[in-house]
């Protein structure tokens, strides 16, 4: 376990993660070392709106180009199902292979496209991410 924080989003918890890697913290880095990152929601959300909300966050952080982030999200919205209270979605991002979706432990899909696994781990990973307390506490800073 690499680190741990709680999402709010003017005050509310939105959701709890969680980044397993067997690099070392100080060593990790997200495009190169393989990671797992695990979601535990607070609240129900749609997929389509976690999708949305993905697309949104990797144009923040500079990811891909407007033509690619709209085929991002349609990919991330086939993928994503409704989550409840208590659901997890999870990544298991392996650079240069393939990133894989759980919902609650099962595998979801598999995905082949390294840019949109780079720009999805990205959203909270990445320097630019829009929660950088988030980001700290996921890499253990």
């Amino acid at each position: 376990l690499m680190g741990f924080g709680t999402l709010r989003w003017f005050g509310l918890r939105v959701y709890d993660g969680q980044l397993w890697s067997n690099a070392e913290p100080s060593d990790f880095n997200y495009k190169r070392d393989a990671s797992w990152l695990e979601l535990k929601y607070a609240r129900d959300f749609k997929g389509s709106d976690i999708a949305e909300r993905s697309k949104d966050e990797m144009k923040e952080i500079g990811a891909g180009n407007d033509e690619k982030r709209e085929a991002w999200e349609k990919k991330l919205t086939e993928i994503f199902p409704n989550v409840k209270k208590g659901d997890s979605l999870s990544a298991l991002h392996v650079p240069g292979k393939s990133m894989q979706f759980f919902h609650n432990g099962k595998p979801l899909a598999q995905v082949q496209d390294m840019e949109l696994a780079k720009a999805f781990m990205g959203i909270w990973l990445d320097a630019k991410t829009s929660e950088p307390k988030m980001r700290k506490k996921l890499l253990g800073l």
